[in-house]
């Protein structure tokens, strides 16, 4: 085979070669998909908190008079024919609780009336103070008075005409001058009576009287 023959062969051949490649699809690359914009999720709105039931009081928790809760004649016939009275307390100190489970029950109780009696120019003085408060409020305070020594749970309370009794406890408070103390808890009421003039005894049937004009009286 002469040069100019081999060459026209090469040629030829490189001709060939290049028209199968060119004959050849190109494969595109797969295009990725565009990822997905995620979108800012708001926090969740948090559910309302329910609102506090109220207080289950007595219809009727409203201030008494003192005239209503006791008899001055019942007073000065039973404890001394000196006192006089009754006097409204003024004071918003509430120096008639004694301990922190009545102090935690006074301050979620409704607060009526005070009042006082009392020999003129003397310590002889007692005090009746009533509260509205509710069930789960006084149970609390119920079972820390009767776990107490301090206090006698007492079987004479006021009996309503539905004949439930009331729960009474009473104790003698022997710092500072001294003095009767009596819780009375009945029909949603807490009556508390206290005083140098009062005995425990007394202290409780005080508080035994008050009571009954509060439930009887509603």
């Amino acid at each position: 085979m002469n040069r100019r023959s081999l060459t026209a062969t090469v040629v030829l051949a490189a001709l060939t070669l290049t028209g199968c490649a060119a004959a050849a699809p190109e494969e595109d690359p797969a295009t990725p998909p565009s990822p997905a914009v995620e979108q800012p999720q708001e926090p969740p709105t948090p559910a309302p908190e329910p609102a506090p039931s109220a207080p289950a009081w007595p219809e009727s928790a409203v201030a008494p008079e003192c005239e209503d809760l006791l008899s001055l004649d019942w007073v000065t016939t039973n404890l001394d024919d000196r006192v006089g009275g009754p006097d409204i307390e003024t004071s918003t100190e509430p120096y008639w609780i004694i301990g922190p489970a009545a102090q935690e029950a006074y301050d979620a109780s409704l607060f009526l009336t005070g009042c006082s009696w009392g020999i003129y120019q003397t310590d002889g003085t007692f005090h009746v103070h009533v509260m509205a408060t509710a069930p789960e409020v006084q149970a609390p305070l119920t079972d820390a008075l009767a776990a107490s020594d301090a206090y006698l749970d007492r079987d004479d309370g006021y009996v309503s005409s539905d004949g439930t009794k009331a729960m009474v406890y009473s104790r003698d408070v022997t710092y500072g001058i001294g003095m009767g103390y009596a819780h009375a808890f009945h029909s949603g009421y807490w009556v508390i009576a206290s005083g140098p003039l009062l005995r425990p005894d007394r202290a409780a049937e005080v508080a035994n009287m008050a009571l009954a004009a509060m439930v009887d009286g509603a």
